[in-house]
């Protein structure tokens, strides 16, 4: 009874003070709706980023809007391995690497060229080889989403939405 009583009473405190979840932040009209362009426009990556802009409520348009999103690079790299002390374990690390800029109907520059990477490590065995499993494919799918993450923060701080919301003549 005690926890149930403490319970409310904090739940009503918190309220009382204006706290609240921050929730998703409104974007501006130019930012509803955007055109990706990339040089893989079919690619796992273009298909992850249209896929989650989408469900954030940003509408990929098929033509130049008044802001496009240029993926103008993304790769994935990975370092050698190094070797472990019992020289059984490979540990390998990945960086899926995105560069993207933001520009009006005109080609105009509204964002700079904007790098976002993520890295992860995998270690095999020496007995496993790489590549001759799904770990590579599911880590590459982990790294693409959180750059794609990454892309969509970037798109929604606030000098971007100024930038876009009052752009430059």
């Amino acid at each position: 009874m005690k926890k149930l009583i403490f319970t409310i009473l904090f739940a009503l405190l918190i309220s009382g003070c204006g706290f609240h979840l921050r929730g998703a932040q409104p974007l501006p009209p130019a930012l509803q709706t955007i055109h990706i362009q990339t040089p893989e426009p079919y690619g796992e990556f273009t298909s992850i980023l249209k896929r989650n802009l989408n469900a954030t409520g940003i509408h990929i348009a098929k033509t130049p809007q008044a802001v496009n999103l240029r993926i103008l690079s993304s790769q994935l790299s990975n370092t050698n391995p190094t070797i472990g002390a019992s020289s059984q374990a490979r540990v390998y690390t990945f960086t899926y690497t995105a560069v993207f800029d933001l520009a009006d109907r005109k080609g105009k520059t509204i964002l700079p060229p904007q790098t976002v990477a993520s890295s992860r490590n995998l270690t095999l065995n020496a007995n496993q080889i790489l590549g001759s499993n799904d770990q590579l494919t599911l880590l590459t799918r982990e790294l693409e989403q959180d750059v794609v993450n990454k892309i969509y923060n970037r798109l929604t701080a606030q000098q971007v939405i100024q930038a876009v919301s009052h752009p430059k003549k």
